[in-house]
């Protein structure tokens, strides 16, 4: 079973903490990379970058990045090599990231999605295995 990597920046605080009670309930190992201060400013490229380089350096890892939109932390862990972070908003995007594109970062935009649909998402990431096969040789291209 991977072990979740979750950070966010200051907007995402409280659904990181929810979701990472969440998937502890489903029986996976965490490592919370904060932060835990409400009300501090805290940027999204930082915490993003963090997660992605550990992300990066151990296939047995998965992170979950949140911040205001998804949009910026996005943008952040993609930016490091052999990470591939999508921002989702559906079980389907969840689905199609993991099976098609072996996505390892799954991308909140607390502002923009419930607790209650973030789990059902963060559910069907972690349930959905890569197809491989078509979809190696882009994801290769991608780590180029």
């Amino acid at each position: 079973m991977k072990k979740i990597i979750l950070t966010s920046d200051h907007a995402g605080i409280e659904l990181r903490k929810a979701l990472k009670k969440h998937v502890e309930s489903k029986g996976y190992n965490t490592i919370d990379l904060g932060p835990n201060k409400i009300g501090v400013s805290v940027s999204y490229a930082d915490k993003g970058i963090e997660l992605a380089k550990r992300v990066s350096q151990n296939d047995n890892e998965i992170g979950i990045a949140i911040c205001g939109t998804g949009l910026g932390i996005s943008c952040a862990v993609n930016r490091v090599k052999n990470i591939r972070g999508t921002r989702m908003t559906t079980k389907e995007d969840a689905y199609f990231a993991r099976k098609h594109n072996d996505a390892n970062v799954a991308v909140f935009g607390a502002r923009q999605i419930s607790i209650k649909k973030a789990k059902k998402i963060i559910d069907e990431f972690l349930l959905t295995k890569f197809e491989g096969g078509r979809h190696i040789k882009r994801i290769k291209q991608l780590d180029k």
